[in-house]
């Protein structure tokens, strides 16, 4: 007669390992090889296999154990008939339509990794109502799971499912914030971020190049440092906050001001500023800010060009038109009484003045 082992114990001390795991905050790959372990024990098996739903919505393997690898694309090809007749794996977390056919394939799968596996068990891994996955246990001999047991193991499936979402979800998290460490380190912008003191929390090396601070040299400091205004007209972050800023950010999400700063090295610096609000997302306090600095060097340098141009092709154009307008007036004087000679002349000056006018429009086109 075949005596499952005693699991009372080892029940105990594997949800609390699981709860564990929902509280240490485990790499997901972490977490599955432990939930793979717990479960293949309380059943008796030989190995396991947990299959998660990944972002596009597929099944993908995450952990197995007591797997031959040269038995694996085998028993992957049979998974894959399985995950395509029940569009997804999805019906295992319910009643399946064929269930006789569903052990059928079960069973093979169990086969394909080993002649002495008779049975495949499969658990659904779900989180609110939410399938996360499916557990395939390994066992072999065939036996009905107990009441008892199946009690053992929803709880401990349950507490698995939970620590999977959350590893699933720190992982998440983890690389979020990697994507936008990358945006900030590679943006063409510099990014300066200040608590709620205004003091320097990080910059990326966009700024560190455009304001001369170095990053471990800025940290702490006051954001004055950094953006050393020598604008008269510039707008001062912390007499916008005193003025209430941004108590409604629907009004004014964003405040942006451009002028010239001087860099840590003395030298003058041209950038556009876009501050926003770091805000609680319950009470509204103002957590911190964060800060946009654009390069404007070249565009001021673009402005004065442009000015220097407008004056200079100003000066140009008046010359030839103040001597047109002179000789214009002065040869058509009803006081005077002028000799062929002079009407020539003056005639011959607006001539070469009006020339001369064409060709500094000609060149300005």
């Amino acid at each position: 007669m075949l005596m499952l082992p005693e699991i009372s114990a080892r029940h105990g001390n594997d949800l609390l390992q699981m709860v564990r795991a929902i509280s240490e905050k485990l790499e997901l790959e972490e977490v599955t090889r432990r939930c793979l372990k717990f479960v293949v024990r309380l059943l008796a098996g030989q190995g396991g296999i947990i299959s998660l739903r990944g972002e596009d919505g597929d099944f993908y393997i995450a952990s197995e154990l007591g797997i031959d690898p040269e038995q694996r694309p085998q028993f992957d090809e049979l998974f894959r008939q399985l995950v395509d007749s029940l569009g997804g794996l999805t019906e295992l977390g319910a009643a399946p339509r064929d269930k006789t056919h569903l052990e059928d394939t079960l069973n093979q799968m169990a086969a394909s990794l080993s002649p002495e596996w008779r049975q495949t068990i499969p658990i659904a891994l779900s989180f609110e109502q939410d399938l996360l996955g499916i557990l395939f246990i390994f066992r072999s001999y065939h036996s009905e799971v107990t009441e008892f047991l199946g009690q053992a193991l929803q709880t401990i499936t349950a507490q698995a499912a939970i620590a999977i979402h959350h590893a699933d979800l720190f992982r998440s998290v983890q690389q979020e914030r990697q994507r936008l460490a990358t945006l900030v380190k590679h943006s063409a912008d510099g990014i300066l971020i200040l608590d709620s003191e205004l003091r320097v929390e990080n910059l990326n090396p966009a700024l560190e190049r455009m304001s001369g601070w170095p990053a471990l040299t800025a940290y702490g400091r006051n954001y004055e440092e950094l953006l050393d205004w020598r604008s008269a007209d510039v707008l001062d972050l912390r007499e916008a906050i005193a003025a209430g800023w941004p108590e409604n950010p629907a009004d004014q999400p964003t405040l942006y001001c451009e002028g010239k700063i001087v860099r840590r090295d003395g030298l003058p610096f041209y950038i556009g500023v876009t501050y926003a609000p770091l805000r609680h997302q319950n009470r509204g306090k103002l957590l911190g800010v964060i800060a946009n600095i654009r390069d404007l060097s070249r565009k001021m340098l673009e402005q004065e060009q442009q000015n220097l141009f407008i004056s200079t092709i100003s000066h140009e154009l008046k010359t030839p038109v103040a001597l047109i307008k002179g000789y214009a007036n002065t040869l058509l004087r009803t006081d005077a009484s002028w000799d062929r000679a002079t009407i020539v002349e003056g005639l011959q000056v607006i001539d070469e003045e009006a020339d001369r006018l064409d060709a500094l429009i000609k060149n300005m086109l």
